[in-house]
């Protein structure tokens, strides 16, 4: 399980990822924004989850959709993190 919180998708990691049923990968991320990906529609073969915030979300917003569109869908037993490592 891979979870990517930043204001941008992490549309290549998504892309690497996505065909692999093995690997569960999700992002949380201001949508509508750069680099345009990242819509609760993109679900890979069942493995990745978006949660698109809308700008200015608050932190109550924030868990509230973390919870329901990545944590309620989810059953993990290892969990890598990455968080704007590019900043």
């Amino acid at each position: 399980m891979i979870i990517d919180f930043d204001v941008h998708h992490g549309n290549g990691t998504q892309h690497i990822f996505e065909s692999n049923p093995d690997i569960f990968y999700a992002s949380s991320h201001q949508y509508p924004f750069y680099p345009g990906t990242g819509n609760e529609n993109e679900i890979g073969v069942g493995n990745i989850f978006n949660c698109p915030l809308p700008s200015g979300c608050d932190s109550d917003l924030f868990r509230e959709l973390f919870q329901k569109k990545i944590i309620d869908k989810i059953n993990i037993c290892l969990l890598y993190t990455s968080d704007a490592a590019d900043e």
